[in-house]
């Protein structure tokens, strides 16, 4: 894996978007070359950018902190900094870490160009269409973790024996939603 290779686009009806393509990984030691393209961008007076995220492989906490460092100056001048093209691992830990609240993410330059131009934009949250439909249930079952205490509500009473544990859900990884672990009188018993 290369470190981070960047190319440097204008488009718009006046060239006033810029595309900051980058490929590679973004991470402590990469990062600050687009903290640099960004602060070169503000002293050259071209707010609007998008980071298109199409050749990101890997974006540690590092990496993603420097898309907002400039951020609010940006946008108290009037401009915008958006990301495009995330692949589904990295889109996956932008949505977990609730980063789509900060800064606005389009599945294609084209989106986000519109987007800067103040057009309205209709992006499809298809986070887990595409996954759950090549699921059989059985597959749906096992990316459920179950710990001993609590009921498995995809179980019927038939189904188990009568001496089973009852189980509880903790991490659903199909809707990525985490479950309250142990009931609190079980907490101490571990």
């Amino acid at each position: 894996m290369v470190g981070l290779n960047t190319e440097i686009i204008n488009t718009g009806k006046y060239n006033e978007i810029t595309i900051i393509k980058a490929q590679g990984y973004i991470d402590s030691t990469t990062a600050p070359e687009i903290k640099k393209i960004i602060e070169e961008l503000i002293e050259a007076i071209r707010y609007k950018i998008i980071i298109d995220l199409e050749g990101i492989e890997y974006i540690s906490i590092t990496g993603w902190d420097v898309f907002f460092f400039k951020l609010k100056e940006i946008r108290s001048l009037g401009g915008e900094i958006v990301t495009s093209n995330m692949i589904k691992d990295i889109q996956n830990i932008f949505d977990l870490m609730e980063l789509p609240l900060i800064i606005k993410s389009f599945s294609s330059v084209k989106n986000a160009v519109a987007y800067l131009y103040g057009e309205k934009v209709e992006e499809k949250k298809e986070k887990n269409a595409d996954i759950n439909a090549s699921k059989t249930e059985q597959d749906v079952k096992e990316d459920v973790i179950i710990l001993p205490g609590e009921v498995d509500s995809s179980e019927t009473a038939d189904d188990k024996p009568a001496h089973a544990p009852t189980q509880q859900k903790i991490f659903d990884i199909t809707n990525a939603e985490v479950l309250p672990m142990l009931p609190k009188n079980e907490e101490n018993k571990s």
